[in-house]
């Protein structure tokens, strides 16, 4: 039986839930628990014009009494059937998809999504999860038009898996050897005892592949910006999950109960028909001013987005600017030293420059002492003649050409 429950199906399951079913379908197949009778919980409830919809436990397609004991489902034909009614119904202003769910099997999962969808179009619809709400339970929640989650609530697993349990090497040990006789190479693929060729392995990966491109197009259909990196399969805490777009914080059912009334009561009053009879106007049909209200509620989305991208763009362009005016006052600093420091070399100069005018009009004037003629000096020109200075030589020179 654990062969069977592992193999041969796509899963849309977080892992230790899957591994939590595969154990009890060991412990039922070697007898160590019996099969117990399964009380029904309603699966819909309608309180103030608000129809909840329970999406607990493993998700399934028209599962059996065994199997819905065994896996703990609910039934997604089951589900799907309640969303068209509540839609349909004129009475309920909204749905509520009340969920705590691990996810489940493929097969229903995407025909439930759909069915959301096409509801959210009549009347808004929330999910909400007080525990779970991961893989196939997540993609039916993406198409709601707002997903909520309380603060110890976990969200996402993103993906698909397709377990194998190879017990061939197992089979062979106990003296067992599996023969398969079949129509072509993909026909055995999965079957107890027996190893998958490298062939079969491609062909299920390229099922997962094509499948969990389904699943990402659906979780992003509604607009939701969820980056490739977050649909790795991976769980996220409700703050995680709301700072990756998967879902909101809301503190409990009730507060999300309130904003989805509240959202509806909104849409009704300002929905009125174009037409004017004296100072009145007519209400728009249901679908009318739902649609309107689901409109509305997109711009806002979709402002706050560009709310939040405008606000990371500055934040970019003030980390920008804050670095390159350190730069500049970097620079700026160190002109201000290379200044100071070629002002304290300039007055060295200068006082280089007068030590060598003093000697050389000192050794002038030692050379005049010693021939005996009379120290040369250098009348000071106009002010519009710049002074030529003299070399040595020629100080030497001019003395004996006055004689």
């Amino acid at each position: 039986m654990l062969d069977l429950l592992l193999a041969h199906d796509s899963w849309l399951i977080a892992p230790d839930a899957l591994d939590h079913l595969a154990s009890r379908a060991e412990a039922y197949g070697r007898g160590l628990i019996k099969e117990q009778p399964t009380s029904q919980i309603p699966l819909t409830e309608v309180r103030e014009g608000i129809a909840e919809i329970a999406i607990h436990g493993t998700m399934a397609r028209r599962p059996n009494d065994l199997t819905r004991w065994l896996t703990e489902a609910t039934d997604t034909e089951q589900v799907l059937e309640a969303v068209r009614l509540a839609a349909a119904d004129d009475s309920i202003e909204s749905i509520l998809l009340d969920i705590d769910s691990p996810g489940g099997s493929v097969a229903g999962v995407p025909e439930l999504a759909e069915a959301v969808a096409e509801a959210s179009k009549k009347k808004p619809i929330y999910a909400w999860t007080g525990g779970r709400m991961a893989s196939a339970a997540y993609w039916v929640a993406s198409q709601a038009d707002g997903i909520f989650a309380s603060p110890s609530a976990r969200v996402g697993s993103i993906g698909v898996v397709v377990p194998f349990l190879d017990r061939s090497r197992a089979m062979e040990r106990d003296g067992l050897k599996m023969e398969v006789f079949a129509s072509g190479k993909y026909k055995a693929a999965g079957m107890p005892g027996v190893s998958l060729t490298d062939e079969q392995r491609a062909s299920i990966q390229a099922d997962v592949e094509e499948l969990f491109g389904d699943f990402k197009s659906a979780v992003l259909a509604k607009g939701r910006k969820i980056s490739e990196e977050s649909m790795q399969g991976q769980m996220f805490s409700a703050r995680q999950a709301s700072a990756r777009n998967l879902s909101r914080v809301e503190k409990n059912k009730e507060a999300v109960r309130r904003n989805l009334k509240a959202m509806t009561g909104a849409a009704m009053a300002m929905a009125v028909d174009k037409t004017k009879v004296g100072k009145y106007r007519t209400m728009d049909s249901t679908e009318e001013t739902l649609q309107a209200a689901i409109e509305r509620l997109q711009q806002l989305e979709a402002s706050q987005s560009a709310l939040v991208d405008f606000q990371a763009s500055l934040d970019t362009a003030r980390t920008s600017y804050e670095e390159r005016i350190g730069k500049l006052a970097e620079d700026v600093a160190a002109l201000t030293e290379l200044a100071e420091q070629l002002a304290i070399e300039n007055e060295q100069l200068k006082t280089k420059a007068e030590e060598v005018d003093a000697r050389i009009a000192a050794r002038a004037a030692q050379i005049a002492a010693d021939s005996g003629a009379a120290p040369l000096t250098v009348s000071p020109v106009g002010d519009d003649q710049p002074q030529k200075a003299l070399s040595a030589a020629e100080v030497w020179n001019r003395q004996f050409a006055k004689r």
